[in-house]
């Protein structure tokens, strides 16, 4: 029987999910993501990296008894691999978020002068992206008098090692700060004003990228996105909402009408933006949430509780005593579809704190602050949907907390349809090596599972804490 295997490389974690062509889950496994600091600055481990991706195939070849059929990548952005001319890493590369590497200021000038948010569809929020990371590689490798043949996302990276053939991806590309998602192409005029040669070809997601010891490769892409990429090719439709739930929450919407998305309301949120589809003319809005499930997490800790599925039970059980229209606090985040007038990315303000409350009205508050951030995203991306009522399909780590769902759920007035898998980036990545090999109908095959998962429905008995909530935060900018 064939098997199909995605591999996520994330900053916590790598995580490899192998599904046969029935639709069964046949092997995962994770592995912690090696980190290495050079100079200082925090860099991905590159060859302990490889090595734990070789012996996840390794182990995905025996599990399936020698039939893998596939592998795919999903990986985090902004980070890319300088490859020499003998196609080995040159170095550790930079992780996603270090913001020391800088380019210089004349750079940096010609880059802000020569795009936009209106060009590439991706708010920065002041991250290092890929080509201002290219720019710091390039200069330090002219003081050793040697030279990147090309450069990769994490994604490609582990494709280019087994295959040879180098690529990015739509989704990963607009992570560069260097892509124009209108045109789905490289931007010219800025690589052209840089001195850079432009980084190569550009794949959508589910292509074909070459053979390797009988297994297919095919084009991965960027965490979140190849979530929402597997789900598109499992329902076989468009009209949905995705919600990817980790540590930070991101919901996109797909959308076919182009001249939404260039309108001013794309332009006026911070922490979101539009990227191309999975078909000619389709894009993707999507908006996030940065500090979602670090909310949560910081205030279970807070009160001795880990943040685990038998911490949040505990908790949970405190909750449920505790609907009574009570808050803790109020809150907002920088970065959380917040205007950077407002809060920096990563600030965090609370207001109207009761110290004197519990534990569990400190949680409870957390659930409905971060309920209520995605109703107000929910509210925006209607806007760009191109269907009255999109279902709405939630997948991650926090589906397992069935208060908080039911609190999300009754928040958003929609039922919340749960992906059975919490490795949703890797399941997305299964679903990029499925359609590279063509065996569309696995999918009809996973979707039967996905059919019979158990979804959660708004509780009217929750009622007393979503209206204290929206009462308050209607009084208050969040």
């Amino acid at each position: 029987m064939k098997c199909f295997a995605g591999i996520d490389i994330g900053s916590t974690n790598v995580k490899i999910l192998v599904i046969n062509e029935d639709g069964a889950v046949v092997y995962t496994a994770s592995s912690s993501t090696p980190r290495i600091y050079d100079d200082g600055l925090k860099c991905f481990d590159i060859r302990a990296l490889d090595r734990i991706i070789d012996s996840f195939i390794d182990e995905a070849g025996t599990r399936c008894n020698g039939t893998l059929a596939s592998v795919s990548f999903s990986s985090v952005g902004e980070t890319v691999v300088p490859v020499g001319y003998d196609g080995e890493a040159m170095t550790n590369p930079l992780f996603w978020d270090e913001k020391n590497a800088a380019p210089t200021s004349e750079e940096m000038r010609i880059i802000e002068e020569n795009t936009s948010y209106s060009i590439d569809g991706v708010s920065v929020n002041g991250l290092m992206m890929s080509v201002e990371k290219i720019l710091w590689y390039r200069a330090r490798f002219k003081e050793q008098g040697i030279k990147a043949s090309r450069y990769l996302p994490l994604a490609s990276y582990e494709v280019y090692r087994k295959t040879g053939y180098g690529f990015w991806d739509y989704s990963l590309a607009s992570r560069s700060h260097a892509y124009d998602v209108f045109k789905k192409e490289w931007n010219h005029a800025l690589f052209d004003k840089l001195g850079l040669d432009e980084p190569g070809d550009i794949h959508p997601m589910g292509t074909y990228a070459g053979q390797a010891e009988g297994i297919v490769y095919g084009v991965g892409g960027h965490d979140h996105d190849i979530g929402l990429f597997g789900l598109y090719s499992i329902l076989g439709c468009e009209s949905f909402f995705f919600d990817s739930m980790g540590t930070s929450s991101t919901i996109s919407v797909i959308t076919d009408d182009a001249d939404a998305i260039q309108g001013d309301k794309t332009l006026l949120n911070s922490n979101g933006g539009v990227i191309n589809g999975f078909k000619a003319d389709q894009f993707v809005v999507f908006r996030s949430c940065s500090q979602y499930g670090s909310i949560l997490s910081f205030w279970m800790s807070r009160f001795g509780m880990k943040a685990d599925d038998e911490g949040y039970a505990e908790m949970n059980r405190r909750i449920r005593d505790a609907v009574d229209g009570k808050l803790a606090f109020l809150m907002r985040c920088g970065g959380n579809f917040l205007s950077p007038d407002i809060l920096a990315r990563n600030e965090v303000d609370i207001h109207r704190l009761n110290m004197a409350m519990p534990g569990e009205y400190f949680v409870k508050s957390a659930y409905l602050y971060c309920a209520i951030k995605s109703r107000g995203i929910v509210e925006n991306l209607l806007s760009f949907s191109t269907h009255d009522d999109p279902g709405y399909y939630v997948g991650g780590a926090a589906i397992g907390n069935d208060l908080f769902m039911r609190y999300k759920a009754t928040m958003l007035g929609r039922r919340l349809n749960r992906v059975p898998v919490k490795e949703i980036c890797a399941l997305g990545a299964v679903c990029s090596g499925i359609a590279a090999t063509g065996d569309q109908d696995v999918f009809a095959s996973i979707a039967e599972g996905l059919s019979s998962s158990d979804p959660i429905d708004p509780d009217d008995s929750l009622a007393p804490d979503i209206d204290a909530a929206l009462r308050c935060y209607g009084e208050f900018v969040y």
